[in-house]
């Protein structure tokens, strides 16, 4: 073999490599860009309210496209967003219901106090309302024990995960399921390989009864890998949560999904369907 001929496979190792060194220099890039822009010392405090009412539009969010610093507002429609540079920062603000604002802050060295004022869609805040009261009938009508978490209280919480978040708030003990049903009962992934052992967690059981249960959770009206699943999502993400039975089904709805339910409202599945639909419970 000549000095300037390559088999293919040499060809494609050299491509490879090439193409994981752009890469790395790629990232290694932005994320110096990203130093530049965003990691400074100057803080934006603020308020989101209702243009009409005045009052606190609670957990509206708020989004810098340009450094990638995010933030909700609580309860009372307060964010803070920190390590910024000085200077001019656009900023877009959304929440269900209201039209999507843009703005442009002009950051000073220290503190910058700032105030949004957010438009109203009384079409969409009307859907919400919809939505929210057939969810709400739905629970109710139910014949097992269920407690409801709002969003008020999903935005007060400082639990890392939503998962965290339903443990504490309801008062519910995780335990460590292993790779089965652990003689307990189990979820419509119950007989399937834990999603503890791929990586994403293993406090994924609750203490029922004195018995290790691996619950049934619904997100978005879909079967979702269990307590591992909820996990990854943030409290605030969250609408609202449903408990059912001491955590053996739970139901969470994301903000994304209840923006989308505003615009087309629609009558929910009975919960009894979706445990007979979604779950298999063993012992």
């Amino acid at each position: 073999m000549s000095a300037l001929s390559f088999s293919p496979a040499r060809l494609r190792g050299g491509a490879l490599l090439a193409a994981a060194l752009l890469a790395q220099a790629a990232a290694s890039t932005h994320a110096a860009a990203q130093r530049r822009v965003g990691d400074g010392t100057a803080v934006v405090v603020g308020t989101v309210i209702d243009a009409t009412t005045q009052k606190p539009v609670a957990a509206a969010r708020i989004a810098l496209p340009r450094n990638g610093r995010n933030a909700t507002a609580d309860r009372l429609g307060r964010f803070t967003v920190g390590r910024l540079q000085p200077g001019s920062h656009p900023a877009v603000v959304h929440m269900i219901g209201y039209r999507e604002k843009f703005v442009i802050w002009e950051v000073g060295p220290d503190t910058t106090r700032v105030q949004v004022a957010m438009e109203a869609i009384p079409v969409a805040l009307a859907g919400l309302k919809v939505q929210v009261d057939r969810f709400e009938r739905r629970r109710l009508a139910v014949g097992v024990s269920s407690r409801t978490a709002s969003q008020l209280q999903l935005l007060s919480s400082t639990a890392p995960d939503a998962a965290q978040f339903l443990a504490d708030h309801f008062g519910l003990s995780r335990i460590h399921c292993g790779g089965s049903s652990g003689g307990g009962r189990g979820g419509l992934f119950a007989n399937m390989t834990s999603s503890s052992m791929l990586g994403l967690g293993s406090f994924d059981c609750f203490r029922v009864r004195g018995e290790a249960t691996r619950p049934c959770v619904v997100i978005d009206e879909r079967p979702a890998y269990g307590m591992d699943e909820l996990a990854t999502y943030r409290p605030e993400d969250l609408y609202r949560l449903d408990v059912y039975h001491g955590g053996s089904f739970i139901q969470a709805y994301t903000v994304w999904f209840m923006e989308g339910a505003a615009k087309r409202p629609f009558a929910p599945t009975p919960v009894s369907a979706q445990m007979n639909q979604f779950c298999t419970f063993t012992r």
